[in-house]
């Protein structure tokens, strides 16, 4: 590339340009000239070098949530997902057959992944990276695969910005080669964008950032993309009519029934009695087996309780319900290890204390964590809990918190004067970071009143369904903060069939949407789990009929909710529709 030139360099912008001592070549310098195409053996090093970068940063797993020095090889704890192919009925698609699915006969160019949090999205994009790795026959036809998490993204960074970051030091191509590359040959370049629901860009046409032109199919349109999110970002997707014809819709359904036996047994692998003993119980307790189990991380937390747990405390795991209540025990578990650790006699007394103190530090570091979630920031600095700074190192002692040194990536130090090394703050799984601001949330509910109303105010509007879980864990965390919950969302649910009702839009779609919201209120309702609760949202639900009918492809989740209510409201029967309504 440039043979026979004086020294070659490449400019901030992108642009190779040539040095010399003469003015007229200095002001040639300040005209852009063009960018040379990547010669094969770059490619080839691109390539290599990101293989080196997943290898390092994507492609290890950690069984234990909390402990970010238990890595295991991708192969030794990997365990597949059950993938579901969404069209007119949902049809379970082979892993294998991903990228050959086809939207009208035609192979699309954008694949929406959907999924709730914790169902294994991440762990598939990593998947796809590590196969491609291996050279796996569905990934080898790919130069490069690139893949971006988007919570990681910065306003103004273009793919080959971010490409770029993961390249080796002594890597000279320039962000603009890489993008001019995928340009070039797009049948060559995989790109997997990792939780748009943790994206803080709009969609709209306004919106001119790489990442939004991909989506709306306006940049890369020849490269596949495939695209991960948590269901209410889908809906903006699925509800655009034109975006809608172009992607191919596949949701993420988690473990199976083998799979969770397979997942416990790699992660028991040296102690197999105990692994027996926990797929039995999932086996036998209908609640965990359906609602808990095809999560991968609400296993892995199970894995990390039944592992630690003598038979008095595992007696405790076997009466779990919800998801909160599985959090609570995580939480609790955690807190009670970190005491043990530090104080070498414990007495009731004393326990108690530090059990109140870790509460408070929850609290303290919740309000950072709440603010996160509505600017959809998941990796903080240590100065973003300057006003809390004791709670933070408690916090990251007992693991609900992690800190690590990160290299500054070069794109941001040519934008900023920052350090080459910075310390991250980060939640195990954003997850983890809802159930923190839930215990925020609960703390001005019973502290200030107004604030409460306030900041509520942020979560129920517009979408409450992009907080689901915060809701699920704020509602459970006591009788009158969960009835306040259930009832704002109830209030929401009436308005808006009120309004479609005078306006005669009684459309599928509206049916469809009216069916989602009941089913919302019955979630928030069951990990309430409190029986007054329930009897209140029954009336409403069923104030004028004594039966349950539940949809064929209803969730697990929601079935639980609704005989929760159906328990306590006194309903005598139900039936199972034969044509599922969402």
């Amino acid at each position: 590339m440039f043979s026979g030139c004086p020294s070659i360099r490449t400019s901030v912008c992108g642009y190779a340009t040539q040095d010399t001592p003469t003015q007229g070549a200095k002001d040639r310098r300040d005209t852009p000239q063009p960018v040379v195409d990547m010669s094969e053996d770059e490619v080839i090093q691109c390539s290599e070098d990101l293989k080196t970068f997943y290898r390092e940063h994507l492609c290890k797993i950690k069984p234990d949530p909390f402990d970010f020095q238990s890595l295991r090889e991708f192969e030794q704890i990997y365990t597949n997902l059950v993938l579901q192919r969404r069209g007119m009925t949902k049809t379970k698609l082979d892993y294998s057959a991903l990228l050959t699915t086809t939207v009208n006969g035609v192979l699309p160019k954008r694949f929406l992944i959907e999924g709730e949090g914790g169902v294994g999205k991440t762990t598939f994009c990593s998947k796809i990276a590590w196969d491609w790795i291996k050279g796996s026959p569905e990934f080898r036809r790919f130069s490069w695969v690139l893949v971006i998490p988007l919570r990681e993204v910065d306003k103004g960074q273009t793919i080959g910005d971010i490409m770029k970051d993961y390249l080796s030091e002594n890597n000279i191509v320039s962000p603009k080669q890489i993008d001019n590359y995928i340009l070039s040959q797009p049948t060559k370049v995989l790109i997997v964008l990792d939780g748009l629901d943790e994206y803080d860009e709009e969609l709209s046409a306004k919106e001119s950032s790489d990442i939004s032109q991909i989506l709306r199919l306006e940049k890369f349109k020849q490269c596949i993309v495939l695209v991960t999110t948590r269901p209410w970002r889908a809906d903006q997707i699925k509800s655009n009519i034109v975006l809608s014809r172009s992607y191919a819709f596949i949701t993420v359904e988690g473990f199976d029934d083998k799979n969770v036996s397979t997942y416990i047994s790699k992660y028991f692998v040296d102690d197999k009695k105990a692994g027996s003993e926990l797929i039995r119980f999932i086996e036998a307790n209908d609640v965990i087996k359906e609602n808990m189990a095809p999560f991968p991380i609400f296993v892995a937390m199970l894995c990390i309780l039944w592992e630690n747990c003598d038979s008095d405390n595992r007696e405790q795991i076997r009466k779990l319900k919800t998801f909160f209540q599985l959090f609570d025990k995580m939480i609790m578990f955690l807190g009670d290890h970190h005491v043990s650790k530090v104080t070498k006699v414990l007495h009731v007394a004393h326990l108690d204390k530090e059990m109140e103190n870790i509460k408070l530090c929850l609290q303290r570091i919740g309000s950072i964590a709440f603010s996160g979630l509505l600017k959809k920031k998941l990796v903080f600095n240590e100065e973003d809990f300057s006003t809390c700074k004791e709670a933070m190192e408690t916090c990251c002692r007992i693991g609900v918190l992690s800190r690590e040194n990160q290299n500054v990536s070069r794109w941001k130090r040519t934008m900023t004067a920052s350090q080459p090394i910075t310390t991250s703050v980060f939640f195990p799984h954003k997850l983890f970071q809802e159930y923190v601001a839930s215990v925020y949330l609960a703390s001005i509910y019973d502290t200030n009143r107004s604030r409460y109303s306030t900041t509520m105010g942020k979560v129920l509007k517009p979408n409450p369904q992009e907080f689901r879980y915060l809701l699920y864990f704020t509602a459970a965390m006591g009788k009158k903060i969960g009835l306040d919950i259930v009832m704002q969302i109830s209030k929401d649910v009436d308005r808006s069939t009120s309004h479609f009702y005078s306006t005669s839009l009684i459309t599928d779609d509206f049916l469809q949407q009216h069916k989602r919201n009941f089913n919302f209120l019955v979630d928030v309702t069951f990990e309430a789990y409190n029986k007054d609760t329930a009897k209140v949202v029954g009336q409403r639900i069923y104030a004028n009929e004594r039966k349950l009918t539940i949809d064929k492809g209803m969730p697990a989740h929601t079935i639980s909710g609704y005989l929760f209510i159906m328990e306590q409201h006194g309903m005598l029967t139900f039936s199972a529709a034969l044509k599922s309504l969402v």
